[in-house]
């Protein structure tokens, strides 16, 4: 398989490839839609569990101290309840959580659903979709799931049956946001698209100028999505017109945070901005030792974030002051390429490389707290 496509038709997701693909993300074509793809681990709260991906696992660990709860394994599944090769369920993408059910897609063509327990309850094959080794993302929303593989968006009943699918022209690698009796995708078309849940028809399409790879967010009635235009843009949710753009150093991988007016978000150049989400205008920008691939994550008065050579960093919010910095393990040099996340006084940073998997410390001044594994 190629690296690299220059044409606008590519069929590399962002998780496709595991973690040798970390070393060549400089080879990445600039001002085009192909791109190396990654594997990393992810995290969601679910219940009192915090749940993470990882490997052919889903874990469940205790927030407070880092013990396993509960793993799923997707080897442990009945043959005849998974026609794909249980080897090949590598499970990297977000999780989807609901009240009672946890989604998650694997690399190979399906997704499945867990209880909140981690009991396998049903899994859906995409194999009728064009190039459909590879789901890249699950949600729910309505109490349908919606899955993504390259190139459709399939939505499937609470039982685990097809509803509809819809094809799109290019790769799609993130889950669209649900809103009620609408959808919001991104595409690697470069169109942000609004279509119906109940059978997937459009309701309106926006261009903006380069790849959309992460599931845009919703304020008030407004959208936000960065873009590998080197782009931050905000749209009506109601039309798609767009109300302000705003340009960054780099490319922005994923989706921008808001709070109480102000739009927080990382690029691939190290930048970390603060623009007022009303405006577009920028409050405050600081760079850090390498790219923001995460999003954002804050508390009442920090914005935390980590960078892929192993950071991580706390800015007051008010005015982008660095507050404290933590490298998670400088003896291994471990890659933080996913979005930490809060849990009470916790922030869990997620890592690739390295003999951990989860890393807690304490939000307001980064003490660590445990680690998974511990050490």
């Amino acid at each position: 398989m190629n690296l690299f496509s220059l044409s606008k038709q590519f069929v590399l997701s962002p998780r496709r490839w595991t973690l040798f693909a970390i070393g060549l993300s400089g080879l990445i074509l600039s001002g085009c839609s192909a791109a190396v793809s990654y594997s990393w681990p992810e995290m969601a709260v679910s219940g009192d569990v915090v749940a993470v991906t990882t490997g052919n696992s889903v874990i469940a660990l205790n927030p407070t101290s880092g013990v396993e709860i509960w793993k799923f394994d997707s080897k442990s599944v009945p043959a005849e309840q998974n026609s794909a090769s249980r080897n090949a369920n590598l499970f990297y993408s977000p999780l989807a959580i609901e009240e009672n059910k946890i989604g998650v897609a694997s690399y190979h063509q399906h997704f499945f659903v867990l209880s909140n327990d981690g009991k396998y309850q049903w899994s859906f094959d995409m194999a009728p979709s064009k190039n459909a080794t590879v789901v890249n993302a699950v949600t729910f929303g309505n109490g349908v799931s919606y899955a993504v593989n390259e190139h459709e968006l399939v939505a499937v009943s609470a039982e685990g049956s097809e509803l509809w699918r819809k094809s799109a022209s290019n790769t799609l690698w993130s889950a669209p946001l649900i809103d009620g009796d609408r959808l919001y995708q991104p595409s690697n078309d470069h169109f942000l698209y609004a279509w119906k849940t109940a059978d997937g028809s459009d309701i309106w399409k926006t261009e903006l100028g380069g790849s959309l790879v992460a599931t845009p967010t919703l304020v008030d009635g407004i959208l936000y999505i960065g873009s590998m235009s080197n782009h931050v843009y905000a749209l009506s949710a109601q039309d798609g017109s767009v109300l302000w753009d705003f340009p960054t150093v780099g490319w922005v991988w994923s989706s921008p945070s808001v709070r109480d007016g102000v739009a927080y978000f990382g690029d691939l150049k190290g930048n970390l901005y603060a623009v007022d989400a009303t405006n577009g205008t920028e409050r405050w920008r600081v760079i850090v030792d390498s790219a923001v691939r995460g999003a954002p994550a804050l508390t009442d008065n920090l914005v935390i974030i980590n960078s892929e050579k192993g950071f991580v960093y706390a800015f007051a919010m008010d005015d982008g002051l660095k507050q404290w910095e933590v490298e998670v393990d400088s003896s291994i040099k471990e890659k933080l390429l996913s979005t930490p996340l809060l849990v009470n006084d916790l922030v869990l940073i997620a890592a690739v490389d390295g003999k951990q998997t989860v890393y807690a410390y304490n939000s307001a001044n980064g003490t660590t707290q445990w680690t998974y594994p511990a050490k």
